[in-house]
């Protein structure tokens, strides 16, 4: 039976990596995307098997306005920087990446990356 569970587990495994990795995906300054409130629309595949959250802000008159990038942690913060063209120099809040599927939800993400849970699973079994 243990040997069952080991080559599912194995198995589930493989298929994760082949498959990808499911993170959502905003670049807008609401709350929804800042605050990590999204929906089934705001899911997207990846290949990259990360995840990642890029939260900055960009002085207006009079006040800051903060923006979040939750996406496929396919750029580096700086090269993500890169691509958002304004005129005036950004503060980078966080910049955050993670393994496990839609952990780009929340500033606070936890990394449980596929060998600690395939351990922690193992001792679990015997």
């Amino acid at each position: 039976m243990k040997i069952f569970f080991i080559l599912l587990l194995i198995f589930l495994i493989y298929i994760h990596q082949v498959i990808g990795i499911l993170c959502y995906q905003c670049h807008q300054t609401s709350k929804k995307c800042n605050n990590g409130n999204l929906d089934l629309s705001n899911q997207i595949n990846c290949s990259d098997e990360r995840c990642a959250v890029l939260k900055y802000e960009t002085p207006k008159p009079g006040k800051n306005v903060l923006a979040t990038i939750r996406d496929c942690a396919t750029y580096t913060e700086h090269q993500r920087l890169q691509m958002v063209k304004l005129e005036r120099p950004v503060r980078v809040v966080v910049f955050e990446e993670c393994d496990t599927p839609l952990c780009n939800f929340s500033i606070r993400i936890h990394q449980f990356s596929t060998s600690i849970i395939l351990t922690l699973i193992l001792f679990m079994i015997k």
